[in-house]
């Protein structure tokens, strides 16, 4: 029996990255989970066997023709019987560590937590090796409340702010959800990395960042290179 938590993954058109997301991540932490479920909204064959493959109890939609991420998220999470969502998509490797129990225990300490991220923690800032950190506005910027990160959180959370799809960015979603007075934790140190560099799946439905988005994010890019070589 898990803990009360579904794991949702978004995948499609790289079989070689879900492949490993799926064994690094399982191989010490499927007994934490109540039940699994995998989109593949780009529909190729390859993604859906490899799925199959692995996971095979886990439910697995299959789409004929793209309906974009935050409405494949919203089927998904509509799926979910769980109080709990740990979400994830297709290229991110994890520690050969169990971490899931830990990270729950921070979400349930934290009631003012909209998520328990679980990103290795040299991707964040202004953490003191505690089990869990605070993310506050001069650790992430305007990235402080809601993300796609792997992470761990409540299905009420999509209840409240549901659905994704009304929602054009990610970035729009996070500022619904920093309208509620919620905020990231950080398990740490985190255990997982993202592999999906230079392979990029184009969202049709996603609208590009404003100018002004890119603006802040290529400030921010510039910031964690000064950190990091400081």
């Amino acid at each position: 029996m898990g803990l009360g938590l579904t794991f949702c993954i978004t995948a499609g058109g790289r079989p070689d990255l879900l492949a490993d997301t799926l064994q690094s991540l399982l191989a010490f932490n499927r007994e934490a989970f109540d039940a699994i479920l995998i989109a593949n909204d780009v529909g190729d064959d390859e993604t859906t066997t490899t799925a199959r493959r692995l996971v095979p109890d886990a439910t697995i939609l299959h789409h004929p023709q793209r309906i974009g991420q935050h409405r494949t998220i919203d089927e998904i999470y509509a799926r979910v019987e769980t109080p709990f969502i740990f979400h994830c998509e297709d290229d991110w490797h994890f520690d050969p560590v169990p971490f899931v129990a830990d990270a729950m225990a921070l979400l349930e300490a934290r009631p003012g937590a909209s998520q328990v991220t679980l990103r290795q923690s040299g991707c964040h800032w202004n953490w003191d090796g505690a089990p869990g950190a605070h993310v506050d506005w001069t650790a992430l910027g305007h990235w402080a409340s809601f993300g796609f990160n792997p992470s761990v959180f409540r299905r009420q959370l999509w209840e409240r702010v549901g659905p994704f799809a009304k929602y054009d960015r990610e970035f729009d979603l996070n500022l619904a959800v920093q309208n509620l007075g919620l905020s990231s934790e950080v398990l740490v140190p985190g255990v997982c990395y993202h592999t999906g560099r230079g392979r990029h799946i184009n969202d049709p439905e996603r609208k590009r960042p404003t100018r002004l988005i890119r603006r802040w994010q290529r400030l921010q890019r510039k910031v964690r290179a000064f950190r990091n070589a400081g």
